[in-house]
C-alpha cells in the first residue's frame, strides 16, 4: 500500500498500491466497495474531493478522476512524469491540482 486517504465523511477509505489497484473499502464493514484497475503503474498517491462524490488517483504519468460512489472513470489526465501528490479544492468540488515529480 504505497497511499492512504478517509473521505470526508469517513464512511470510506481509499487505498493505492503498487499492485495497479486503488481499492474503495466501507469503514464500518471492512468490506470492498470498489476495485479500480489503473493498468500497469502502481498507485502513487489517492485522494478524495471534498464532497467525497469523486476519489483522484495518481500513477506514472497518469491521473485518473473515479466515481466514489460507482467506481467508475469520469476523466484521465496524462502528464510527462509521475504524480507524487494530489490536491483538491475545499471550494469547488471537482477541482484538484497535481504535483509530478
Amino acid at each position: 500500500v504505497t497511499s492512504v486517504e478517509f473521505s470526508p465523511s469517513n464512511d470510506k477509505l481509499a487505498s493505492g498500491s503498487d499492485d495497479s489497484t486503488a481499492i474503495i473499502w466501507d469503514v464500518f464493514s471492512g468490506k470492498i466497495l470498489h476495485r479500480l484497475e489503473c493498468k500497469l503503474a502502481p498507485i502513487n498517491h489517492v485522494r478524495f474531493s471534498i464532497d467525497g462524490e469523486f476519489l483522484v488517483t495518481g500513477s506514472n504519468k497518469v491521473v485518473k478522476v473515479w466515481g466514489s460512489n460507482e467506481g467508475n472513470i469520469i476523466q484521465t489526465y496524462k502528464g510527462k512524469d509521475g504524480v507524487f501528490s494530489i490536491s483538491c479544492s475545499a471550494v469547488h468540488e471537482s477541482t484538484f491540482a497535481a504535483g509530478y515529480r
